[in-house]
């Protein structure tokens, strides 16, 4: 077996005396794909600086192999303000990956621009190498950064909310000619491709992982008309899905919300338990299990949708 690029036993990371991740152990290989999931203010982005050595642990190991030393860590950080106002070029931004390659040289080699050219292929932003970086969309500066990360090393990519912003995307119905096109079926395509994205990486975590999820709890807009949303949900996810009275209420409430918490949570409370205590309790909610033949039902379209997804790829290269 070969030696984990990274190797963390019980570490802690954390800021002026407070620890926000605490007794990690995790091992990362060549050729392992690793996803954190948490909630707001978990600690993930704090665990990724860690990873990084751009904090030091308070507690436990951190090892990295000699290997990952030499050719260094491809990070893309959460945007901030700063960054998107950068003065440089798209191809400035993505060769500047290479910086810690350079050494004292005082002019990237042609590997190097060779190395940016090609991502920028792979990205999809050879036509905006000349342009100012400011001046792109959202969704073009998130790729322009992920080509960057991609300059930085071939070995480890650290990517913090890396599909945050992205643009690419071309609306599209599709349907064999044995369609039964009809209105019903037309708007439960639209909900069940709201849920897809969502469907697919539970399935890697339920049927590949085999995470055990008892319940989930939806909340949002889609779960505004009573019953409908809830439905669709329940068959993805096949579990059983909890919505609350305040289930229709928008981002700007959840964004109140966590506000709240980081202004009145006690010392060691979490997210979960100040819902659960302050939040939801003494509301009303209702749990729908999910419906055996909905779920064949999903699981069929989302065979369909997966086996369209390149014609979605082309339409984005077709512009």
């Amino acid at each position: 077996m070969s030696q984990p690029l990274l190797k963390c036993e019980h570490v802690d990371f954390g800021y002026e005396n407070y620890d926000v991740v605490k007794d990690v152990s995790l091992e990362i290989c060549q050729g392992d794909y690793l996803c954190i999931v948490g909630e707001n203010g978990s600690g993930k982005s704090t665990l990724m600086k860690g990873l990084l050595g751009l904090l030091k642990p308070t507690g436990g190991s951190l090892m990295v192999s000699d290997d990952l030393k030499r050719s260094g860590i491809g990070y893309l950080p959460q945007q901030t303000p700063a960054q998107k106002d950068f003065p440089a070029t798209v191809q400035e931004v993505v060769i500047s990956g290479c910086l810690g390659k350079r050494g004292n040289r005082p002019f990237y080699s042609k590997k190097e621009r060779e190395t940016a050219a090609v991502n920028m292929e792979r990205l999809g932003i050879t036509d905006l190498r000349k342009s100012c970086y400011r001046d792109l969309s959202g969704g073009q500066k998130q790729r322009t950064l992920i080509a960057r990360a991609l300059c930085a090393t071939d070995r480890l990519l650290i990517l913090d909310e890396p599909i945050t912003g992205l643009d690419a995307g071309r609306p599209m119905v599709v349907r064999t000619p044995d369609a039964d096109f009809s209105l019903a079926n037309f708007m439960r395509s639209h909900l069940y491709s709201a849920v897809a994205t969502l469907k697919i990486g539970m399935d890697i975590l339920l049927k590949e992982e085999h995470v055990a999820v008892d319940s989930l709890m939806g909340h949002g807009g889609f779960f505004k008309t009573p019953v409908v949303g809830q439905r669709v949900m329940a068959a993805g996810m096949n579990a059983p899905i909890t919505v609350m009275d305040t289930a229709s209420e928008g981002g700007a409430w959840g964004i109140a919300i966590l506000a709240a918490f980081m202004k009145e949570k006690k010392d060691g409370e979490t997210l979960s338990s100040y819902l659960n205590d302050k939040i939801f309790a003494g509301q009303t909610g209702t749990t729908l299990n999910p419906d055996v033949e909905d779920v064949k039902g999903f699981d069929a379209f989302l065979e369909e949708y997966k086996k369209l997804l390149p014609a979605e790829k082309a339409a984005v290269a077709a512009k």
